[in-house]
């Protein structure tokens, strides 16, 4: 990381902190705004692309006000986890695929280091909610949520082991139950309240079982 500090692009190997070296010296040199743009076709690497992105800000900072700019860095960079839980699936080409647009604005001080941020989301593919390719599966949060017998798969009355459609064929890992425990530490990061979260995985399981409801119609004839 340290030898794309300082250094114009065509000095070292093409890498995407080169990118983010680029964007960030001109932001704090001439103190314009930067963008980068990442396109690509599913499992093409933009998800990780970003996350080298950010940590490379993160780690490009100085050492003024460190406890202050650490904790807006441990911010941006959590909040990767709370949107691969409701925006990610896994595809038949990625594991790990976005299913959704992402913007985020990240906000510099005079000294170029980041003091906030804003995403926003657009675009989340809806549809996967209710029909799924074969081979792939739904959104992480569905089977985070059923991964174990949790207190919040308790509290909205599901049952870990039971069969759930919205899950298709695939069912819940040991993976997502680590996940699970990654996304509720990324939410206290973000500082969101336990009633927040209560209220999110709510919906979650709304969903889980409003997808599994069977709607039957009787026919009268007279």
């Amino acid at each position: 990381m340290a030898q794309y500090r300082g250094r114009e692009m065509f000095e070292v190997t093409p890498h995407v902190y080169a990118v983010a070296d680029a964007c960030q010296r001109v932001l704090r040199q001439q103190g314009r705004d930067t963008c980068v743009l990442i396109s690509g076709e599913s499992g093409s690497g933009k998800t990780e692309a970003s996350k080298f992105i950010m940590k490379y800000i993160a780690a490009n900072t100085t050492q003024v006000h460190r406890e202050y700019i650490d904790r807006v860095k441990n911010v941006l960079i959590q909040s990767n986890s709370i949107l691969e839980t409701f925006g990610n699936a896994k595809t038949n080409r990625n594991d790990n695929s976005s299913r959704f647009g992402k913007y985020m604005d990240i906000h510099f001080d005079y000294k170029g280091d980041p003091v906030g941020g804003h995403i926003s989301n657009y675009l989340l593919e809806k549809s996967r909610v209710v029909s799924l390719q074969p081979g792939e599966r739904n959104f992480h949060s569905f089977y985070q949520l059923l991964s174990t017998s949790n207190t919040h798969t308790k509290k909205f009355g599901l049952n870990s082991s039971a069969v759930y459609k919205i899950l298709g064929s695939e069912r819940a890992t040991a993976q997502d139950s680590k996940l699970y425990s990654l996304t509720n530490s990324a939410f206290s990061a973000l500082g969101f309240t336990t009633s927040v979260v209560d209220d999110v995985w709510s919906i979650v399981a709304g969903v889980i079982l409003l997808v599994s409801v069977v709607i039957t119609t009787t026919h009268y004839f007279w």
